[in-house]
């Protein structure tokens, strides 16, 4: 972990001569075994070199990492976990992304519960119903309002699932549905489908539903 990190050296006057590097050296790779004093001396010596490491060095930020949310955010991995943090907990790092990615890695994630078709869909519209409460209490512009009640879905599309094969019955099956390839648009770099707005929605939605549909209340937009 610290590897992902530039390390520099505080004190330019920490460093040991040739001299004592030398004699470290053939302390530490000599064939003579060490005398009980010496094994103590050379276990102390360490221990107190590991206990000064964070007077001594520092973690340089240049480029994005002056940035404090990057510098927080930015290196970490399995940040999904983080929804499994406490708020205490997250202040307690005081902006320290070691200490983040200590506390993503040994997370505890609740299992979830057996659940019958039904039981998943309604559970679903009430996590979606609380998301977007929780959206609405939010100081957000229009444009970004309508990204985070974007976000679900545009997350759901592009979760990691396995890769169908040739040879496959997914594979068959995807183009069956499709009437295409599964990596046929492997290589696309613009995405060409139409996505649904409030400018074109007329032409997802049928009309018998429009109907029954107030389209200018605010849950609508």
């Amino acid at each position: 972990m610290v590897g992902r990190f530039r390390l520099f050296d505080n004190d330019p006057t920490s460093n040991r001569g040739n001299e004592d590097q030398l004699i470290n050296y053939l302390k530490t790779y000599s064939t003579e075994a060490l005398t009980e004093p010496e094994i103590i001396a050379r276990l102390e010596t360490e221990k107190s070199r590991a206990s000064k490491f964070a007077k001594k060095y520092t973690i340089k930020r240049l480029g994005k990492d002056e940035d404090d949310i990057f510098w927080f955010y930015g290196k970490v991995h399995g940040l999904e976990n983080i929804a499994f943090l406490n708020m205490d907990e997250l202040q307690s790092f005081n902006g320290n992304p070691i200490a983040l990615q200590h506390a993503l890695n040994n997370a505890k994630i609740p299992k979830g519960q057996p659940m019958t078709w039904e039981q998943r869909t309604e559970a679903f519209k009430r996590t979606l119903d609380l998301y977007k409460q929780t959206v609405d209490k939010g100081n957000f512009a229009v444009s970004d309002r309508k990204k985070m009640l974007a976000l679900p879905f545009h997350l759901s599309k592009r979760q990691e699932l396995p890769e169908p094969k040739k040879g496959q019955f997914e594979y068959q099956l995807f183009q069956d549905v499709y009437g295409m390839s599964w990596d046929d648009d492997m290589h696309t770099a613009f995405d060409q489908e139409p996505k649904i707005c409030e400018w074109n929605y007329e032409e997802f939605i049928h009309e018998d539903i429009l109907d029954s549909i107030d389209t200018n209340s605010p849950d609508f937009n």
